[in-house]
């Protein structure tokens, strides 16, 4: 997951135009095992997640994630 703040400035940054925004989460989660991610948003009127899903949540304090592993098998042609 990433930040990304847009405002009049170029480029993402930790702060731009006096909103200041902080993430706060676990460092590590087992696969399986939901987490809970918190934004603290100074002078910001919105904000919206972007989660690794594609799912959109505006204006929320805390999200919960879920981490999932995929596991690709590839089988080589045969001669």
């Amino acid at each position: 997951m990433g930040v990304v703040l847009l405002g009049q400035n170029p480029g993402p940054a930790s702060s731009q135009d006096g909103v200041w925004l902080s993430i706060a989460g676990p460092g590590q989660v087992n696969i399986g095992e939901p987490a809970q991610v918190e934004a603290e948003a100074t002078a910001a009127d919105s904000w919206v997640w972007i989660l690794p899903t594609g799912r959109h949540v505006t204006d929320e304090d805390q999200v919960q994630l879920t981490p999932t592993a995929r596991f690709l098998h590839r089988l080589d042609p045969q001669p």
